[in-house]
C-alpha cells in the first residue's frame, strides 16, 4: 500500500537534518518530521482505546503534546495520551479508518520544533518538508497515489500565529534503472533513449548500487540516455542498478526569505477539509498522471508561518497536515 512520510529537507539528499528549523527547502533528508513508535496490539475498526510500546530512543519525551497520531496513513484525534495509552475522540479525522496489527507504526503528528523565534519585516517565516511515497517490504504491493490532496486538519494551537501552506512539485521524478555503459564522469542507460527530453534530470543526484557517494547530473543526453556528473566516481562497474533522486525543491538563503513563485509552486492558502491543495494545482501539470506519486515518488510542502505584529508567544505552534489520494486508478 502507498505509506507517505514527512522527512525535513537539507542541502543534500538522503543527509541528516537534525535542526528542524533549517528544514527551508533543497532534498529530501534522512530525517522524519515526526517522532515514530509501534502498537502494542491490534485496533480495530471501532476501538477508542489502545496501547503503544514505549519508543526505544527517547522513552515519551516529546509526546507530551501529541493530539494527533498517524497510523497506516488514518489521522486519529486524541483526548489523553498517558504512559502509552492512547485514547481517542475520532477516528479517522482524514476520512480513512483502518484495522491495525501489533507492530504497525505510529506516528506523532506534532510539527512544534520547526519554528524558532527569527521572523522577517512581514513577522512570517517559511519551511519545507518532503512527502514521500515510501518503499514497502513487497514491491508487487505497491500503489501510486492518484489525486494527492493537502489540507490543514489542525492550524496552530497559538491564537497569535496562522499557518498557511504551499505545494511544490519536483520537476524531475525518481527513476531507478540498470546501467549499460559507464566511465568516471558519465552513465550510459539505452532504455531511456528518447523517453525523457534533454537537461530533464540536470541538477539532480545519481546513485549507483554498491558505491559510495552519489554524482551530481550536470548534463543529461534525453537521445542516447547518458548522464554527465560534475565530477568524477571513484569506483567503475557496468550494468549496476542505478536511482536518481527526484529534483529538489527551491532552497531558501533563510528561513525568513519567501519562495519563488515558479510553474512547480502552489499560492500559499488557507486549506481546511473542503478547501484543499492538489499536486494538479501546480500550473504545468500537462497531464493527470503528472500529478500521481509512485514508490519513491515525493513532493514538497512548504509552510507559512505568520505571528501577529507586537506577540510575545512564541508557543504552542503544533499544525496537523492530512494528506487525502485515491489508488484506484
Amino acid at each position: 500500500m502507498a505509506d507517505f512520510k514527512f522527512y525535513l529537507t537539507s542541502l543534500e539528499p538522503n543527509l541528516s537534518q537534525s535542526i528542524y528549523s533549517q528544514s527551508i527547502g533543497g532534498y529530501c533528508s534522512n530525517s522524519l518530521l515526526y517522532r515514530e513508535t509501534t502498537l502494542s496490539s491490534n485496533v480495530g475498526l471501532y476501538d477508542t482505546s489502545f496501547t503503544l510500546n514505549t519508543p526505544q530512543a527517547e522513552s515519551w519525551i516529546g509526546w507530551e503534546n501529541v493530539f494527533y497520531i498517524n497510523i497506516n496513513n488514518e489521522i486519529i484525534e486524541l483526548s489523553a495520551l498517558e504512559s502509552g495509552t492512547a485514547t481517542a475522540i475520532q477516528r479517522g479525522s482524514n476520512g480513512i479508518i483502518n484495522f491495525h496489527l501489533a507492530g504497525d507504526v505510529v506516528r506523532a503528528s506534532n510539527a512544534a520544533e520547526l519554528f524558532n523565534n527569527v521572523v522577517n519585516n512581514e513577522y512570517k517565516q517559511y519551511r519545507c518538508l518532503a512527502v514521500k511515497n515510501t518503499p514497502i517490504d513487497d514491491p508487487s504491493d505497491s500503489e501510486i497515489a492518484n489525486d494527492v490532496q493537502v489540507y490543514l486538519k489542525q492550524n496552530s494551537r497559538n491564537d497569535e500565529s496562522n499557518i498557511r501552506i504551499a505545494i511544490e512539485r519536483p520537476s524531475s521524478k525518481y527513476l531507478t534503472s540498470i546501467s549499460t555503459n559507464r566511465t568516471i564522469l558519465t552513465l550510459t542507460d539505452t532504455s531511456l533513449s528518447g523517453v525523457y527530453l534533454d537537461d530533464y534530470f540536470n541538477g539532480t543526484y545519481l546513485m549507483v548500487s554498491g558505491e559510495n557517494g552519489v554524482g551530481f547530473i550536470s548534463d543529461f543526453d534525453g537521445s542516447s540516455g547518458t548522464f554527465t556528473f560534475s565530477s568524477s566516481f571513484s569506483t567503475v562497474t557496468t550494468n549496476k542498478v542505478y536511482e536518481v533522486f527526484p529534483a529538489s525543491a527551491q532552497r531558501l538563503k533563510t528561513g525568513t526569505d519567501a519562495p519563488v513563485n515558479s510553474d512547480y509552486i502552489t499560492d500559499f492558502s488557507y486549506t481546511n477539509s473542503v478547501n484543499r491543495l492538489s499536486l494538479s494545482d501546480t500550473t504545468n501539470v500537462s497531464n493527470s498522471s503528472d500529478a500521481d506519486v509512485l514508490t519513491n515518488d515525493l513532493f514538497y510542502i512548504w509552510v507559512e508561518r505568520t505571528l501577529q505584529k507586537g506577540s510575545a508567544s512564541f508557543d504552542n505552534n503544533d499544525f496537523v497536515i492530512v494528506l487525502i489520494y485515491d489508488t484506484s486508478g
